[in-house]
Formats: C-alpha cells, sequence, structure tokens
C-alpha cells in the first residue's frame, strides 16, 4: 500500500510541476492563450506578446520588435535621428524638431550648448535695412571724423 501512495504523490507531483511549467497567462480581453512569449528581436503587435513585456518600433519602418526594458523598467520607442521629418518634439532622439530654412517642414535636430531647441529665424528686410542703415551711418560718422582731422 505504501508503495501505491509514493506512486500517486509522485505522479501528483509530476503533474503540479508540469502544471507550473507550462504557466498559461491570458494575453488580452478575448482570453486567448499563449504558451511561450516572444524574444528580443522577434516581430510583435502588443507588449504582452514580449517576455520583456516591450514591443516598439525600433527604426523607420512601422514594424514594432520585442526590446529590451531599461534599467528604470520603461520601455522606451525608436526615436529619429537629426536631420528627419518631424511633427513634435518626441518624435526626435534629440526632443528637439524645428524648422532649419524657409521651408514650412520641420527636421529633427540637436539642442544648442544650452540644451535649448533654437528655431530657424528668418531675417525681415526691415531688421536687415536697420542694420544696413545703421553701417552706413557710422562709416559716414568715421569719414566725417577722418577728414575734419
Amino acid at each position: 500500500m505504501s508503495v501505491m501512495i509514493r506512486k500517486l504523490l509522485l505522479l501528483l507531483l509530476l503533474l503540479l510541476l508540469l502544471l507550473l511549467w507550462v504557466e498559461p497567462t491570458f494575453q488580452n480581453r478575448k482570453t486567448k492563450m499563449t504558451l511561450t512569449y516572444k524574444g528580443i528581436g522577434e516581430m510583435c503587435e502588443d507588449n504582452f506578446e514580449c517576455q520583456s513585456d516591450c514591443c516598439v518600433t525600433n527604426s523607420l519602418n512601422p514594424q514594432k520588435f520585442c526590446t529590451p526594458q531599461t534599467v528604470f523598467l520603461q520601455c522606451l520607442p525608436w526615436r529619429k535621428p537629426n536631420g528627419h521629418l518631424c511633427e513634435e518634439h518626441s518624435e526626435c532622439h534629440s526632443n528637439c524638431c524645428i524648422r532649419t530654412s524657409y521651408s514650412p517642414n520641420r527636421f529633427c535636430s540637436a539642442k544648442s550648448i544650452f540644451l535649448q531647441c533654437v528655431s530657424w529665424r528668418k531675417v525681415s528686410m526691415e531688421q536687415g535695412n536697420n542694420k544696413k542703415g545703421t553701417n552706413a551711418k557710422a562709416t559716414q560718422s568715421a569719414g566725417a571724423y577722418a577728414a575734419s582731422r
């Protein structure tokens, strides 16, 4: 009888270990079950598919891939490098999306030495004329001063 109980307990223990090893989890509201998670670098559509619980884009390609979380357990998406078209600061690696010329398009750009995001500014004709006029007056004054000596 004790041999029979031992075999039954061993079978029960093996069944319990098998259930713990499989550990099914629910993926979404439709209660689909998954038995394995995707590893780093595999294509995914949502965070719950990945072992790292982090599914993000890692290039200009819209396809998402499983990526590791940061040291602070954050799931950070890839951001555009300097020179790429953008619409808002959060799209850029530098967090700086600005106009860089007469073009209405905005581009990812490096921040200034003071860590500011400085937009390109068009010099207006009035400002340009005022500067030229001021320089001309200074030149005339200097010429008049030299002539009087």
